[in-house]
C-alpha cells in the first residue's frame, strides 16, 4: 500500500502539467458528450476527472470536476444524485473559499431542483446571486458563510 501511495505521489509531482491537462481535457470531453446527447458517457468522464483531481490533491479542480459530474448526472436523469453531488461541490467550494465556483454550482443546482422543489431552487438562485455579489464586492464574503 505504501508503495502504491508513493508511486502516485511521484507521478503527481513529476507530471503536474500532465494531470492538469488531462483533467481539463476530461471537462471538455464531458461537455462535448453532453452536447451529443451522451449523458451516461459524460457521467463516466466526469467521474474520471474527479478521480484524477483527487489523486493530484487539486482541490479547485476536484470541485470543478464535481460540478461537471453533477451536470452530467442531471442530464442523465439522475436528479437526486445530481443534487447530492452539487451540494457536495457547494460545501467544498465554501470550505475552500472557491467563491468563483459558487455561482455556477448554485445555478445548476437551482435548475436541477426546479421541477421537484421550486422553493429550494429559488433559494439556490439567491445563493448564486449572493456568490456573484461576493465576487463583485469581496467585503460581502463574510455575510455569505
Amino acid at each position: 500500500r505504501l508503495h502504491s501511495a508513493t508511486q502516485r505521489m511521484v507521478a503527481v509531482t513529476t507530471d503536474y502539467v500532465r494531470w492538469r491537462a488531462r483533467v481539463r481535457q476530461e471537462w471538455v470531453t464531458a461537455e462535448t458528450a453532453l452536447l451529443a446527447g451522451e449523458a451516461a458517457r459524460a457521467v463516466e468522464i466526469g467521474r474520471t476527472a474527479q478521480r484524477i483531481s483527487r489523486t493530484a490533491n487539486a482541490y479547485r479542480h476536484t470541485v470543478k470536476s464535481t460540478l461537471v459530474l453533477g451536470v452530467a448526472l442531471d442530464a442523465a436523469g439522475h436528479t437526486r444524485a445530481a443534487a447530492r453531488v452539487l451540494r457536495t461541490a457547494s460545501h467544498e467550494a465554501v470550505r475552500l473559499g472557491l467563491v468563483p465556483l459558487l455561482t455556477p454550482i448554485h445555478m445548476v443546482l437551482a435548475g436541477t431542483l426546479q421541477d421537484r422543489a421550486p422553493l429550494v431552487a429559488a433559494r439556490e438562485r439567491m445563493r448564486a446571486d449572493a456568490a456573484q455579489s461576493i465576487r463583485e464586492d469581496p467585503a460581502e464574503s463574510q455575510s455569505f458563510r
